[in-house]
């Protein structure tokens, strides 16, 4: 199987000093035998981390075993329009807080493999109901 990485466990192992890191990196080594990828929008909300600097961020991403080249595709343009339609609907309904234009394209993305590794387990499975998501 292939395991979408959310942007907040990668942002956990980088910075180690979080509460969760050492769990993150834990769920991350228990799926190495699978593959892991980060989405286009991943790869860009780690940019800060690094501090912009992108060989550093693809240097660390290969050595937790992270592919950074999947490319985005129609099909999650897609999901992530229908996803995007069903939460300003609820927002408009006033059942719904949050604006999360990047969960959902975050979501999206993994959509097209079956599941998501992330510490945001409630938005996702709120947005996502069909996706498996699986947490630290």
């Amino acid at each position: 199987m292939t395991w979408v990485v959310d942007t907040n466990l990668v942002i956990d192992v980088g910075e180690g000093i979080s509460p969760g890191a050492e769990a993150a990196f834990e769920l991350l080594e228990s799926e190495r035998p699978n593959r892991l990828v980060i989405s286009p929008i991943s790869y860009v909300e780690l940019s800060p981390l690094f501090l912009g600097d992108l060989m550093s961020l693809e240097v660390f991403l290969v050595g937790l075993h992270i592919n950074y080249e999947e490319a985005w595709s129609i099909r999650d343009n897609q999901v992530a329009a229908e996803k995007w339609w069903q939460y300003v609907t609820r927002k408009r309904q006033q059942r719904a807080r949050k604006r999360p234009v990047a969960d959902i394209l975050i979501g999206a993305f993994a959509c097209r493999f079956g599941g998501i590794l992330t510490n945001n387990t409630k938005d996702f499975q709120s947005l996502f109901p069909e996706l498996e998501v699986k947490s630290p």
